[in-house]
């Protein structure tokens, strides 16, 4: 969760509390973000650009849905 009063530091109990919610409806997609979520600081995974993967996932994401309307 975004706090402006905390000088825009994310509080981890709230963000807790809205995974944890998010995995009751959508248990798939908290999976999904559970396991891509890494340490930005973790060397270990190398170099990451979120915006490039943020709209990978995206046209995943239409992709699959678009697959699954009717066609005229």
């Amino acid at each position: 969760m975004f706090r402006p009063d905390a000088g825009g530091a994310a509080d981890a109990a709230a963000a807790e509390a809205e995974m944890m919610a998010l995995a009751e409806r959508l248990p798939h997609l908290a999976a999904m973000v559970a396991a891509e979520t890494h340490d930005a600081a973790d060397p270990t995974l190398g170099w990451c650009d979120s915006q490039t993967e943020f709209e990978f996932t995206l046209d995943l994401l239409f992709d699959g849905l678009e697959r699954h309307l009717p066609h005229p």
